[in-house]
């Protein structure tokens, strides 16, 4: 969803603040590195990390930025020049532990919560804070359970007509989410001459204005007719996807209970599997290639042997008819 539409709405006419809008385009056609300067950076926000009871690394940690969130890290993504950390292990400190300060002055004075995003993925895929993912506030222990899930699906001409976007070019999109945003963004040009900034992905169009509100409008008409019609992207399923099925439970953060802030400002994140067990959802054909043609083989052999048993039935048949008649004919002339 985009963050634009909570800004304005057609229908009755609110709006939020000139300021907050004036504030949010500026933020929006700031280059990555100013943006990158406003939010807290990853040694500010990360205050212990450890993974199976060892100190985390710097390279098992990267930064990326995304719009609505700010500066966000990913921990343990899978890089050629990095190993992938793995478990074997169950249970509450095995996994990942993270402490966290939050610190409210680095928040912006329109934010409406503290607090910070997690999103637990697979160490292929890339991160969609904006449609997955949970929020935490300050102030607490938050134990995270996974149980891995996963699922293979089939290309065409299959049903769910999967697609690889690890290794193909939909939209440049790396996820389904991805390439239905830029979906939107390419209907958004085609009808308003402009793109949504909240949804980011189509950096090389021109942005809509976030003052006129003819563009605003005109924006949220287009994804008001797409969600009425129904689906008009060809964003198709992953061939593989991959859910943790996380159980959450919290618990006050010890560090926290005596301290005398409005605003609590450290958490702690305990991710890690109550069972190593996978569950495997694959799809598979009712056929492969090979088998089908074994199979109208062995269809044909049969048929063929049938029909090669009737011409001899039937060549036996008139063999006794003639020898028949030539006996009747025999028998007239005695």
């Amino acid at each position: 969803m985009s963050e634009r539409r909570s800004l304005f709405s057609c229908k009755n006419g609110t709006t939020s603040s000139d300021d907050m809008r004036r504030a949010l385009k500026k933020y929006y056609l700031s280059s990555a590195k100013v943006r990158y300067s406003i939010g807290p950076k990853p040694k500010q926000l990360i205050r212990k990390c450890t993974f199976d009871n060892k100190l985390c690394s710097e390279n098992d940690i990267i930064l990326f930025q995304n719009f609505r969130y700010g500066n966000c890290i990913t921990f343990n993504k899978r890089r050629k020049d990095a190993h992938l950390l793995t478990t074997a292990k169950t249970g509450p400190g095995t996994g990942l532990v993270l402490d966290l300060s939050v610190n409210i002055e680095d928040y912006w004075r329109y934010t409406e919560s503290i607090g910070v995003r997690v999103v637990i993925h697979d160490p292929d895929a890339t991160p969609s804070p904006e449609d997955e993912g949970f929020n935490i506030n300050p102030g607490y222990e938050i134990s995270i359970s996974l149980k891995q899930t996963v699922n293979h699906r089939l290309p065409a001409p299959f049903k769910d007509k999967c697609f690889n976007y690890k290794v193909g070019e939909k939209f440049s999109a790396s996820n389904k989410n991805e390439c239905i945003r830029a979906c939107i963004q390419a209907q958004n040009y085609a009808k308003c001459g402009c793109i949504d900034q909240t949804l980011t992905v189509t950096n090389d169009l021109s942005p809509c204005n976030m003052l006129n509100n003819t563009e605003m409008c005109c924006s949220n008409e287009v994804l008001d007719n797409m969600a009425n019609i129904g689906p008009i992207c060809d964003c198709f399923l992953p061939c593989k996807s991959v859910q943790y099925n996380e159980v959450l439970s919290k618990s006050l953060f010890l560090q926290e209970r005596d301290t005398p802030k409005k605003y609590k400002s450290t958490l702690r994140l305990n991710i890690f599997y109550s069972s190593l067990e996978k569950i495997v959802y694959e799809q598979k054909p009712m056929f492969e290639g090979s088998e089908i043609f074994g199979y109208l083989g062995g269809e044909l052999g049969l048929w063929l042997g049938l029909s090669v048993i009737a011409v001899f039935e039937l060549l036996g048949r008139m063999a006794s008819f003639g020898k028949h008649m030539l006996q009747r004919e025999f028998l007239k002339k005695i």
